[in-house]
């Protein structure tokens, strides 16, 4: 998500074909994409720093929110009344809910690199439940 200029992502990806609809419906859905787009991106930024704020580990969180009693990992860490794991899990909703009323569509390579993403945190859940790859200090996350 962008950190600013809403607009021009939201113009960026109307231009690249990513808005179903004939011309003037794409291009009339501009204005309302980029509110959408500064919206999730305020929520991905307010859940990011409670999550350093409060030194989550997302894997971790989301073991606990679906694990039973008798589970070794604790509940997730109570933010709001709302543990991290609900709330990241709401916004990936917010984010189709957004995509189908704006009539965004996904490329296939898209779907594929989230069903890896998927694979890969499954793989992290039952390897190294207490690694946290967003916040470990030994996994560079530079973009280059």
């Amino acid at each position: 998500l962008p950190r600013k200029g809403w607009r021009g992502a939201a113009r960026a990806l109307v231009g690249m074909g990513a808005i179903m609809g004939t011309e003037a419906e794409t291009y009339a859905m501009i204005d309302p994409l980029a509110r959408d787009l500064e919206y999730l991106t305020d929520r991905v930024d307010q859940l990011v720093q409670e999550m350093i704020m409060l030194d989550v580990n997302v894997t971790t969180a989301s073991i606990g929110a679906i694990a039973d009693s008798n589970s070794p990992f604790p509940p997730p860490p109570q933010v709001n009344s709302l543990d991290i794991a609900e709330r990241a899990n709401r916004l990936v909703l917010d984010v189709v809910d957004i995509a189908e009323r704006r009539g965004l569509k996904f490329p296939r390579e898209f779907a594929l690199l989230i069903k890896q993403m998927l694979y890969f945190d499954r793989f992290v859940q039952e390897l190294a439940p207490e690694l946290d790859v967003l916040t470990d200090d030994r996994v560079n996350k530079q973009l280059t």
